[in-house]
């Protein structure tokens, strides 16, 4: 297993994980839009060069808002997730983020458990932001950037 930052030549494994998650995936411009622009931060995990995980954020200054994370469906429940999120607070601390936030489908309860487990706190809820009734749980973390 390796953990590496995404760029440009990722696009199409990305592109094609984003399709086997999510119901409303990136297409591939967006995908390499989001590899290229500078203040996006993307991390992988490789199994034999195939990626099985990603973690993405956009950092704006100290804050840190994170975009998508996504394990492809035979690897889920194996800690993947847990790992490449790690991984990605690492980095982000590393770039200054004092401030992580982030939100989830309010049923998405995986996710929540993920989230919840890495140390962030519900701050707030966005009712319908999906559509009706299906509402956006926003999550904070704070850093502590003193080593």
């Amino acid at each position: 297993m390796e953990i590496k930052k995404l760029n440009k030549t990722d696009v199409q494994a990305l592109t094609n994980l984003e399709r086997e998650l999510f119901s409303n995936p990136f297409n591939e411009q967006s995908c390499l839009q989001e590899l290229t622009e500078a203040n996006r931060l993307y991390l992988g995990l490789f199994n034999n060069n195939n990626l099985i995980a990603y973690a993405g954020a956009t950092i704006v200054f100290n804050s840190a808002d994170i975009i998508k994370v996504g394990v492809v469906k035979a690897e889920q429940g194996n800690g993947y997730g847990k790992l490449i999120l790690n991984q990605l607070i690492t980095e982000l601390k590393n770039c200054g983020v004092t401030e992580i936030i982030l939100e989830v489908e309010h049923e998405n309860f995986k996710a929540i458990s993920l989230y919840l487990g890495a140390g962030f706190t519900e701050i707030s809820e966005r009712k319908n932001y999906y559509g009706l009734n299906s509402h956006a749980k926003i999550f904070k973390l704070e850093l502590n950037n003193e080593n």
